[in-house]
């Protein structure tokens, strides 16, 4: 058996003995909260709170998201129908149709919040 394999073997059993004497304990020192075992009972919190849903904020953020999302959708097939049904026909060659992906890609990317709305 090599080095490593009995440094790690040693570790985890120092770890668990550890974990079972703080558990037993009634306090805990601020130096301790670092430790392996706390870290552990984190990590499973934080799962636990993952399989249970998501939060208020993160569905806030998800609803503001489909909403801008499907306003820029919105006013990209209004610029692309305006395009089809009057200016392709009225003044023929204004926009080409590089021009027009061109413009709708503006109007997309327009529609995504800048700094000022942190």
């Amino acid at each position: 058996m090599s080095v490593e394999v009995r440094l790690v073997r040693l570790f985890r059993r120092e770890t668990r003995q550890y974990c079972e004497q703080s558990e037993s304990m009634s306090s805990y020192h601020a130096s301790e909260i670092s430790l392996p075992c706390d870290s552990g009972r984190i990590a499973q919190l934080s799962s636990n709170a993952k399989a249970q849903g998501s939060t208020t904020l993160q569905k806030e953020i998800y609803r503001f998201v489909i909403i801008i999302a499907s306003i820029a959708l919105t006013l990209a097939i209004v610029v692309i129908i305006t395009w089809a049904a009057w200016l392709n026909k009225k003044h023929k060659g204004f926009i080409s149709v590089a021009a027009l992906v061109i413009n709708v890609v503006s109007v997309m990317v327009a529609m995504v919040p800048g700094e000022s709305m942190l």
